[in-house]
């Protein structure tokens, strides 16, 4: 009798623990501002690193074109200036993209 008993009472323990996890996964799908609260940080981040990584692309292409220029005969200052002028608008761009 005893035996059968622990055996039930090991049961409810575990029904407890089921139910448990059934609920916390429950909450968790109902949390919706939550869960984009946590999309929106996850693509904010993404587009960040994309957008630092295109910045640094632009830089180098400024650069080249600077000392393209430079080889030419050509003044630094307008290489320089279009690549200055293609970081503005880059960073317009992705503060447009980020209000919507």
């Amino acid at each position: 009798m005893a035996d059968q008993a622990s055996k039930i009472r090991e049961e409810i323990l575990n029904g407890r623990a089921e139910l448990a996890e059934t609920v916390q996964a429950l909450v968790e799908k109902a949390d919706v501002k939550g869960r984009m609260r946590d999309a929106l940080t996850e693509n904010a981040d993404h587009f960040q690193q994309k957008a630092a990584k295109t910045a640094s692309q632009l830089a180098d292409t400024g650069r080249s074109a600077a000392k393209s220029a430079t080889k030419s005969g050509r003044s630094s200052y307008t290489a320089g200036g279009i690549a200055v002028l293609l970081l503005i608008l880059l960073v317009v761009v992705m503060r447009g993209r980020g209000r919507r």
